[in-house]
């Protein structure tokens, strides 16, 4: 099983080695990071997978739903997909409104291709959508949105939560991966 963290854009440049990258620390992906209770390390490890649906502004929804097709094609059954925001989420066909991720229970939505329109595989993704960890999102500013996200997330990945963080993805000799 491989993790593919989407987000919309890197402010700090298009190289792909450096989507959602934790650093520094008061980007999107370090406040997630900081958040699930990952050192860097850690959450480099468990998302390996990382990509942005854009690599300039301005925004464009046709672009990102390109984008979107792109990595539901590199996704294999068993794959899961974490997506930032209700752009990312649109972009892969899902319509949600905000009110929708702050709710009392974030969901697991199971996800097949057919979503995005056109898509050629034939397996289901499962995907969680999360509020855009960025600081301007208002759906941080819920005491009780950071424990919803890490008892989420740890769902989606399969490991355990704890107070103030859940457990990465164990390391995978090279080659052993299923």
């Amino acid at each position: 099983m491989r993790v593919f963290l989407v987000g919309e854009h890197n402010p700090y440049g298009s190289d792909p080695r450096f989507a959602l990258y934790p650093s520094p620390r008061y980007s999107a992906a370090g406040r997630l990071a900081a958040v699930l209770g990952y050192t860097p390390e850690e959450y480099l490890r468990t998302f390996g997978q990382r990509r942005n649906l854009l690599t300039e502004l301005p925004w464009s929804a046709p672009r990102a739903r390109d984008a979107a097709r792109r990595v539901l094609g590199e996704t294999l059954q068993g794959d899961r997909l974490l997506l930032l925001g209700t752009k990312v989420a649109a972009a892969f066909g899902l319509r949600l409104q905000t009110d929708n991720l702050v709710s009392s229970v974030l969901p697991v939505i199971r996800m097949t291709s057919e979503r995005v329109e056109d898509a050629l595989q034939e397996h289901e993704v499962q995907c969680l959508v999360l509020p855009h960890p960025s600081g301007r999102s208002c759906a941080w500013n819920d005491a009780a949105m950071g424990p919803r996200v890490r008892s989420a997330v740890a769902d989606l990945l399969g490991v355990k939560s704890y107070p103030g963080g859940i457990a990465p993805l164990p390391t995978v000799a090279a080659g052993a991966e299923a």
